[in-house]
């Protein structure tokens, strides 16, 4: 009898009916045995199921956590409130100030009308600055209006004690001659003496510039008017001049002028 072949799991000497018997009720599988041979597997981190998987998103509270997914109601709109972004601000402009009235001049300022035998009347108007480079028209214009109601009067006194004593002078009387000194001028204040009937005189349109930055020097021209009585009745005569001022000591002085 002819041996049998080995088989795998078959032991010698036993019978090939034994076997097959053993073989049928052991019923091995053969991937069973092959997983004995591979070394144990390690799942992956992405099939490991997240320790927040198994919390309820009901359990969660939004306020403290910010894993909480918003409820969706039944008609598929988010139930969750929408967080607005704050308008950006803007800078805020600063409001319009009004611009302030300016203050009216100081009562020796402004400009009063004249009685013939004291002042005369001047005629500045809103346009023409009173006070320019922190200097008073005011005061050139009051002591131009003395000299001529000093003229007016022929007070040759007060006269003299407001022009200079080497006064110059452009006049009709002089023919276009400049003449110099106060005599001139005194012939006529002896010549008519005082007028019979009052005179006014005006100072109209001044317009005044000083010379020199110290305040001390200044150029007035203008306008004369002279309401005088003449042929029984009221007369206006009309004359330009120029006059130059200068102070000395403190008091303003007339060093010339030109009159046409």
């Amino acid at each position: 009898m002819p041996s049998l072949p080995m088989v795998r799991g078959h032991r010698r000497g036993q019978s090939l009916g034994a076997f097959k018997k053993e073989a049928s009720v052991s019923k091995f599988n053969i991937e069973d045995i092959l997983a004995f041979d591979k070394p144990p597997s390690t799942p992956s981190p992405s099939s490991q199921p997240s320790p927040l998987a198994t919390i309820s998103g009901d359990d969660i509270d939004s306020a403290n956590h910010p894993m909480k997914k918003p409820s969706i109601g039944s008609a598929g709109e988010s139930n969750a409130p929408i967080l607005e972004k704050p308008p950006k601000s803007s800078p805020q402009k600063p409001p319009l100030s009004k611009p302030k009235s300016q203050d009216p001049l100081p009562s020796n300022q402004k400009q009063q009308p004249f009685s013939p035998t004291n002042s005369g009347v001047t005629t500045a108007g809103p346009n023409h600055p009173l006070i320019c480079n922190g200097f008073n028209d005011q005061e050139i214009i009051t002591a131009n209006q003395k000299l001529l109601n000093a003229i007016a009067n022929a007070d040759f006194a007060a006269y003299k004690e407001i022009c200079s004593p080497d006064l110059t002078a452009f006049e009709p009387e002089s023919n276009g001659n400049l003449v110099h000194g106060l005599k001139f001028h005194k012939y006529y204040f002896d010549l008519f003496g005082k007028p019979a009937k009052p005179v006014n005189v005006t100072i109209s349109s001044p317009h005044v510039r000083w010379i020199g930055n110290d305040g001390n020097a200044a150029v007035i021209s203008y306008v004369r008017l002279d309401q005088v009585v003449a042929d029984g009745g009221p007369v206006t005569r009309t004359m330009s001049e120029t006059r130059v001022w200068q102070k000395e000591d403190g008091k303003w002085i007339n060093v010339h002028f030109h009159k046409s």
